[in-house]
Order: C-alpha cells, then structure tokens, then sequence
C-alpha cells in the first residue's frame, strides 16, 4: 500500500486549513453566518492559544439527532 501524507497548515496552503474551509463555508452561506462565523474565530483563538479542547468545536455543531456528544 502507498501512503502519502501533507502538512496542509502554512505549508501548502496559507493559513489554517479548517479556520479557512469554515470560512469558507460561511461565504458561500452553506452554513450561517450569525451563527458560526463567532465560533469558527474563537475555536481558532484557541487553538493558537494552545487551549482548544479539542472536543468542543464538535460538540457545539452536533445535531440533536445525534446519540452521544462524548468521543468515541
């Protein structure tokens, strides 16, 4: 099996990959922007802050549908 594997994060592309695609995702309305353009900055505030739990940005875009908020 051939594996290959790419730092993304300020390697390949400018900036943080998950920061920009839900930024992204903001722009082009697939998400809410009220909504989620506040976490998205604070998640990654955190994350350069070394204090993201990193359970949280999942937690808060879970679905009621959902069976567990709790890490498998």
């Amino acid at each position: 099996m051939n594996l290959a594997l790419f730092d993304l994060d300020n390697t390949l592309l400018t900036g943080d990959s998950d920061f920009e695609w839900a930024q992204f995702l903001i722009s082009k309305g697939v998400v809410d922007r009220e909504l989620q353009e506040a976490k998205n900055i604070q998640f990654y505030e955190q994350y350069k802050a070394g204090t993201l739990d990193i359970y949280g940005p999942a937690r808060s875009t879970s679905t009621s549908s959902s069976t567990s908020s709790s890490p498998r």
